[in-house]
Formats: structure tokens, C-alpha cells, sequence
């Protein structure tokens, strides 16, 4: 069973470092846990981000996270806030209840920034556009 799970971790990488979001946020998943590949929140970040710029929504909401939380990357609340208003701007719309869970998160993030981090955090989401995989 460990083999089939290294197995599935080496094509998921494969996919991932050629540009498939949905890989890349699976990589993200399996380094932010530490199953079937080390434990690595910086490597989690980087996959994740990878995604997110490609309009990976789960990724973007998982960026938001560790910006909020410092997981792994310094505590930063105006990429939090970016990251979970895209998260929210992209999420499934059949899944409603996932998508408000993201805007509540976003919005109590929002009670611990200063008007003008706030600003910022809306003009850096306003102003991302999602990028072609490579």
C-alpha cells in the first residue's frame, strides 16, 4: 500500500511540475501534511501558490490560511486577505456553503488589519490576473 501511495505521489509530481493546477495543489496538499512526502510547509506554500495563479481556487484559500496563520511563511494579513478574496471569487458556486465559510474567514481577517492594509489587500486581489500554465 506505501508503494502505491509513493507511486501516486511520483505522477502527481510529474503532473504538477508541468503546470497542472489540480497536481500542484495536490502536491501542496501531500508537503502541508507530511503523508507519503516529508512534511514541508515552505514546499506546501510554493505548490500551492503555483495553483492559486493559475485561478486554483482550494489553493488560493489554502495561501490565505498560511498567510493568516504564519504556517510556514511570515504572518502576513494582507496576502491572507488577497488570497480568500480570490479563493471566494473562484470557488465552485454549486458549493455555497464553502464558498461563505471562505468570505467568513476573509472577513474576520479583516477585523485584525488597519483600513489602509485593507485597501491594499482589495486593490492587490482587484488588480491579479490568474497565468497560463507553462
Amino acid at each position: 500500500m506505501q508503494q502505491d501511495h509513493a507511486e501516486a505521489a511520483k505522477w502527481v509530481r510529474k503532473a504538477a511540475e508541468q503546470g497542472h493546477a489540480v497536481a500542484q495543489y495536490n502536491l501542496g496538499i501531500m508537503c502541508a501534511k507530511g503523508k507519503v512526502v516529508p512534511l514541508d510547509y515552505l514546499e506546501a506554500f510554493k505548490w500551492y501558490r503555483k495553483a492559486a495563479e493559475q485561478g486554483q481556487a482550494k489553493a488560493q484559500y489554502d495561501l490565505g490560511r498560511m498567510c493568516a496563520l504564519g504556517e510556514g511563511v511570515p504572518l502576513d494579513y494582507e496576502l491572507a486577505h488577497k488570497w480568500l478574496s480570490l479563493a471566494a471569487t473562484y470557488w465552485d458556486a454549486s458549493d455555497e456553503a464553502g464558498r461563505n465559510g471562505v468570505i467568513k474567514q476573509r472577513d474576520h481577517i479583516a477585523t485584525l488589519m488597519s483600513h489602509e492594509q485593507i485597501v491594499t489587500a482589495q486593490y492587490l486581489a482587484r488588480e491579479w490576473k490568474p497565468t497560463a500554465p507553462p
